[in-house]
This record gives structure tokens, sequence and C-alpha cells, in this order.
């Protein structure tokens, strides 16, 4: 998103790369950002250096269209809904097993904590009554 909006702004593609690649939020993607921008300097086409950094094959189609469009905000716009969608859809799917995941192992919890209650009960009471029922 960051790239875009630079983009967006007037920056040149290097120069929004280089900007992008200075976030500090994830060290993997920040190095191919790093990369991709070091790509771009050197004269290398923007569908080539995001292959050869390996930022995905959704970019490097966008980048291609972008250039040959003239229209590199849209390209980048395309890129970042599509990776935000699928981010959305994992963020749904862990959240949805997350709920079942915490209500079973809440219901462990209690089985665990009840067991533990009366199993000395009932061999309080198996003492108490002679234990020949058992």
């Amino acid at each position: 998103r960051l790239m875009r909006t630079a983009v967006a702004g007037g920056m040149d593609l290097a120069m929004a790369a280089r900007l992008s690649s200075d976030l500090k939020v994830n060290g993997y993607l920040r190095d191919r950002m790093k990369q991709f921008a070091d790509l771009l300097e050197a004269g290398s086409r923007p569908a080539d250096a995001c292959r050869v950094s390996g930022l995905g094959s959704v970019l490097s189609t966008a980048m291609a269209a972008g250039t040959k469009s003239g229209d590199m905000d849209a390209a980048l716009r395309y890129a970042a809904d599509y990776h935000e969608a699928v981010l959305t859809r994992w963020w749904i799917l862990l959240s949805s097993f997350a709920w079942p995941s915490c209500t079973i192992g809440l219901g462990l919890i209690v089985a665990f904590v009840v067991r533990a209650l009366f199993e000395p009960l009932v061999e309080l009471i198996r003492s108490v009554s002679g234990g020949g029922m058992g």
C-alpha cells in the first residue's frame, strides 16, 4: 500500500520501492523490497525485477500491466487489493478455527478440574463406606 500511495503521489517506482523497504514490519519482505528497489535502480524492467526478487506472480503481472498501460497506480492498487483480500480470507479462516479451538480447550480444562475434584471425593466415599463397591 505504501508503494502505491507513493507512486500515486508522483514518486517514481524505484524511490517508492526504496521507501517501502524502509518499513520495519516484516524483515523477510523488507529484504525482497530492497532487492526490488536495487534492480529497478540498476535499470531492470519492473516485472522482471519483481520476478527476480521473489515478490510474487500477482505483483509481477500487475507491474507488467502497469508498465504497458502507463497507469502504474491502478496496477499497484489491484495488487494491493488482491493481497489484502487474501490476507482477509486467511484471517477469517484462522478466526473460524480459533473460537472452536478455545471452546474445546476450555472444555478440557473444566473436565480436568471436575475430575480432579471428584476423584478424591469418590475415594473418600469408598473408604468411609468400607470399600466393598469396587
